[in-house]
């Protein structure tokens, strides 16, 4: 997983929208 820029954790969120 990436280290998105809402959640560190596991965030894809930055991809995944």
């Amino acid at each position: 997983m990436f280290p998105g820029p809402r959640f560190s954790s596991g965030g894809q969120d930055h991809r995944l929208g």
